[in-house]
């Protein structure tokens, strides 16, 4: 795999003509460091969240299916996941910027007809009745 935009950290040295010779191996991915502040908050998120995490993460999807599928195929394997993948009535680019403006955050999954939603411990019903209100049933 080429390196089309390296990062600094990235390479093995660099002309002033853009060209440039990437590091060996992962390296050439490198995309820079982290500052250890922003560090120490992303340690401490992931250390913030509660031991019933992903049960309730598991009970969030399966009741998203459960609301969505009166009005929508859902496409997602029960109990595989807490992505909700649905095909929608009507078109997903709408629907997904329907649901935006509601405050619901999903996304298309272009060329397949499908939105996805993320369910997580944080979902709760009423993240859920929102879902299903702006798909416009």
């Amino acid at each position: 795999m080429r390196v089309k935009t390296p990062a600094y950290f990235s390479q093995d040295s660099y002309e002033p003509s853009g060209a440039f010779v990437p590091k060996e191996g992962s390296a050439r991915f490198d995309g820079g460091w982290i500052g250890a502040p922003a560090l120490h908050g992303i340690v401490t998120a992931l250390g913030t969240h509660p031991e019933w995490r992903y049960e309730r993460a598991a009970e969030m999807a399966a009741r998203c299916r459960e609301l969505l599928e009166p009005h929508a195929e859902i496409v997602t394997p029960p109990g595989h996941s807490t992505l909700v993948s649905f095909r929608p009535a009507g078109d997903p680019t709408e629907t997904v910027a329907r649901l935006y403006e509601l405050g619901v955050i999903v996304r298309e999954l272009p060329g397949r007809n499908l939105v996805r939603a993320s369910c997580g411990w944080w979902t709760n019903e009423d993240d859920l009745q929102r879902l299903v209100a702006g798909l416009g049933v």
